[in-house]
C-alpha cells in the first residue's frame, strides 16, 4: 500500500472511530438512512413474551451463525457478542432501515436510539437489540463501517433473510 493511500486510510479511520462514542454511546448514525415511519405500532403488536433469542458471536473475524433467518412481523432478540479484544463493527443499513427498534443495549449501557446504521460493540461486550422486522428481503451485514471501498477485502460478514 502506497504512503498516500496509507494516509488516506489512516484519515478516515479516525474520522470514523470519531463517531463511535457518542455522549458515551458505542453506537453510530453517521450517514444515517431513514428509518421505517411509526415503529411504534409494530412494537406494540408484538408478543414480547413470544419473542426469539438469537445469539451472534463476533471472533477471529468471523460472524457465528453468518446466515440468520427471521420471519417478518415477529419480534426478536438479538444479540450480538464480540469475543475478540478490539472493538468490532456490525453494519447492516438496508436491514436496520426496516425494523422497529424498541430496545437497544451495549453492554451495561441501554440507549434511547432506535434508528440506526451501525453497531460499535467494544471487546469482550454484547450488543442487544429488541426488534421487529418489518420487510421481507435479504439483507447483508457486516464489520466493513465505510471502510470498504478504500481497501477491498476489509471486513466480513453474513445475510439476513426476512420471509
Amino acid at each position: 500500500m502506497s504512503m498516500a493511500w496509507r494516509t488516506i486510510f489512516v484519515v478516515a479511520a479516525l474520522s470514523a472511530l470519531s463517531a463511535c462514542d457518542r455522549d458515551g454511546e458505542p453506537i453510530t448514525d453517521f450517514m444515517i438512512s431513514p428509518c421505517i415511519a411509526d415503529p411504534g405500532k409494530h412494537i406494540q403488536a408484538a408478543d414480547w413474551s413470544k419473542a426469539t433469542t438469537i445469539d451472534i458471536r463476533i471472533r477471529y473475524d468471523e460472524f457465528t451463525p453468518p446466515l440468520i433467518r427471521l420471519k417478518q412481523n415477529s419480534p426478536y432478540v438479538l444479540r450480538i457478542s464480540n469475543g475478540d479484544d478490539t472493538w468490532r463493527f456490525f453494519q447492516a443499513h438496508d436491514f436496520f432501515r426496516t425494523v422497529a427498534i424498541d430496545k437497544l443495549s451495549v453492554g451495561k449501557k441501554d440507549s434511547a436510539e432506535t434508528c440506526i446504521n451501525v453497531l460499535v460493540i467494544p471487546e469482550q461486550e454484547t450488543a442487544e437489540l429488541r426488534l421487529v422486522p418489518t420487510r421481507d428481503g435479504e439483507y447483508s451485514f457486516d464489520s466493513h463501517f465505510f471502510f470498504n471501498p478504500l481497501v477491498p477485502g476489509f471486513g466480513f460478514g453474513g445475510n439476513i433473510i426476512v420471509e
